[in-house]
């Protein structure tokens, strides 16, 4: 557990050379970059449920390769989130317009509470909205979606995804039409 270090964040230690996100710690900016490693020199490879809960200030966050898994709930209530980012280089997470999902698209992990736009796209290839993905979204007002909409009812929706479950959502949507 390391609350006081250059990223302000905190970290623990889950096994030999591997640790967790597990909190905002002290971090007050509104951009951050997750590092690969902890002050301590152990390989970031989770963040755990709630691990920036309630951090109203961060905007943007950028999500290193070394981390393999996200709980859930990672990013719930983080009121002012804008933007998702991950590295390249992930072989497990990929950000597509700074909407967190798998590497294969099948998981939509997390759509930020403050992302701009009233209407999202929402990609043919999800087969999964993970619990709390859909957490309260500002701004969002419809779901576009490319397929029918007996494909988008075979979509899992986890729990916590409410405010989804509001939403119009047009089917069979094709560029503008």
């Amino acid at each position: 557990f390391a609350p006081n270090n250059p990223y302000g964040i905190e970290f623990k230690r889950t096994g030999e050379g591997i640790c967790s996100v597990v909190g905002i710690g002290d971090f007050k900016e509104k951009d951050l970059k997750i590092p690969q490693k902890s002050p301590n020199g152990d390989v970031v490879v989770k963040i755990t449920d709630s691990a920036f809960s309630g951090c109203d200030k961060l905007e943007t966050i950028t999500i290193p390769s070394t981390v393999t898994e996200i709980d859930s709930k990672a990013f719930i209530d983080c009121s002012s989130l804008m933007y998702i980012d991950v590295d390249i280089e992930s072989d497990s997470f990929r950000s597509i317009g700074g909407v967190l999902f798998s590497k294969s698209k099948a998981r939509l992990i997390c759509y930020p509470q403050s992302k701009s736009g009233d209407k999202y796209y929402l990609n043919p290839n999800v087969k999964l909205i993970e619990a709390y993905a859909f957490y309260s979204p500002k701004n969002l007002s419809a779901i576009l979606y490319p397929e029918s909409a007996s494909s988008f009812e075979a979509i899992q929706i986890g729990n916590g995804n409410e405010a989804l479950k509001k939403l119009p959502v047009t089917c069979n949507y094709v560029n503008g039409k």
